[in-house]
């Protein structure tokens, strides 16, 4: 089963290299995500994808990000795991023009709404600092590796509109469901018995801290939003 699961990353990306060949009679659209590439709540990538279209309302997406370079808060003195991340999606759209009983003037442009299937697999080191024992007063750094893969579904709303010519804009935004999975490698920190060093105020960076040192599965709600620039052909 594991085995399975390691291999289907690439499945995605199999899908996404193919999708060109299928569209070599159709208008295809490739998208690329520049906020992606400054994305430090989750990772930096370079990111893209393709989109075709299947029917004057329908169309399927693919897209696939690839980290590039370490996340700022990535500040240890040891590297425990390699830096690394990928992230892959398949989409499927409905368009629906400027209201329901609208037919888009041309496939791929308009208000849709899609679903989507994501994976994400993350290894990065961090630290953390501590009490030791909660109440000793003993303060302690912790330089340790995280792996996290997550898998998910999103339910979107959106519109892509030609800004000009061959040029398009997509802009989204959506809810969903993930189900993520992190292990830990060389953490000193024991959440029984050691008190986590927290800001007054709850922040981005401090979620990530308690989560990164939390072993184990979990499902969760999550909430997305971005936006992509395209070039039809």
């Amino acid at each position: 089963m594991s085995c399975t699961i390691k291999k289907l990353p690439f499945l995605f990306l199999f899908i996404l290299l193919s999708v060109p060949g299928l569209s070599q009679n159709t208008r295809a659209v490739i998208k690329l995500s520049p906020l992606s590439a400054i994305d430090e709540v989750s990772f930096p990538t370079i990111q893209g994808g393709i989109e075709i279209p299947l029917s004057k309302r329908m169309s399927w997406y693919n897209d696939i990000g690839i980290r590039f370079r370490k996340s700022s808060y990535e500040i240890t003195d040891t590297n425990f795991v390699s830096t690394k991340g990928l992230k892959v999606k398949t989409e499927l759209r409905y368009y629906f023009g400027k209201f329901l009983k609208e037919i888009p003037q041309s496939a791929m442009e308009g208000y849709y709404l899609a679903v989507n299937l994501f994976y994400i697999n993350d290894q990065h080191n961090t630290a953390i600092s501590y009490y030791y024992q909660r109440d000793t007063g003993q303060l302690r750094n912790d330089n340790f590796g995280v792996a996290k893969s997550v898998w998910g579904d999103t339910l979107i709303i959106g519109r892509q509109y030609a800004v000009y010519r061959r040029l398009l804009v997509d802009y989204y935004t959506g809810l969903g469901i993930r189900a993520r999975n992190i292990s830990n490698k060389y953490l000193e920190y024991n959440a029984g018995r050691d008190k986590l060093i927290a800001p007054i105020d709850i922040n981005i960076p401090h979620i990530r801290e308690v989560n990164d040192a939390t072993a184990g599965q979990t499902i969760l709600s999550h909430f997305s939003l971005g936006i992509r620039f395209c070039y039809r052909f």
